[in-house]
């Protein structure tokens, strides 16, 4: 051991005993927050023409109430390369300031091969918001598809045309394709693999 280190046994730290009454209030704690939590789709994207939720949005909403039940979150990435092509792993990950318990959720976003207007930070950094959203819409139980709060006016998904071509983009990522007919838009739909959960509308 080096010489300028100095270990006093007895003031080590002992390891926290967390009881079962301790976990449980724990989760009921967290239940709270899950039950309190309203995070509407108050943000526009001007491309799309439609509201959505961002990771920010769920943020500003759940920080006052993980305080008031003495939680604590942090977000975390990580690069992991699956079947040639790299993701954004990030996890959400809440503790317990009273017991020491924590748990985590994950969620994966795969950066697309190329984006027109984007550097390479733009689209890591995309990717990452992606992920972060999702891994926090399974730790507070958010639906993403389904939400009475969103905004009054929001417009409907387009039906495609009966006949022409016509463009889709996914709502979650960005891509956009042409498709010459309804039948190979459908068709599309069955394995479009843009991203971890794709949203196709018609534009």
């Amino acid at each position: 051991m080096p010489e300028d280190i100095y270990y006093d046994e007895q003031a080590a730290p002992s390891e926290a005993v967390v009881t079962p009454n301790a976990k449980a209030d724990f989760l009921r704690r967290l239940m709270n927050v899950q039950r309190k939590l309203k995070a509407p789709k108050n943000s526009w994207n001007s491309f799309g023409k439609y509201f959505f939720r961002s990771c920010e949005d769920i943020l500003e909403n759940a920080k006052p109430l993980l305080e008031e039940n003495d939680l604590f979150l942090t977000l975390n990435d990580e690069v992991v390369f699956v079947n040639d092509r790299y993701y954004i792993k990030a996890s959400a990950t809440v503790y317990d300031m009273r017991s020491g318990e924590s748990i985590t959720t994950s969620a994966y976003a795969r950066e697309p091969e190329n984006r027109k207007g984007s550097d390479q930070s733009q689209v890591t950094g995309s990717s990452s918001t992606y992920a972060r959203k999702y891994a926090l819409n399974g730790l507070f139980l958010i639906d993403d598809n389904k939400d009475a709060d969103e905004p009054v006016g929001q417009q409907k998904p387009k039906e495609p045309p009966a006949q022409g071509p016509f463009v889709a983009r996914c709502e979650s990522c960005g891509t956009q394709y042409q498709f010459n007919d309804v039948g190979q838009y459908k068709q599309f739909l069955n394995n479009p693999q843009c991203c971890a959960t794709p949203r196709w509308l018609v534009v």
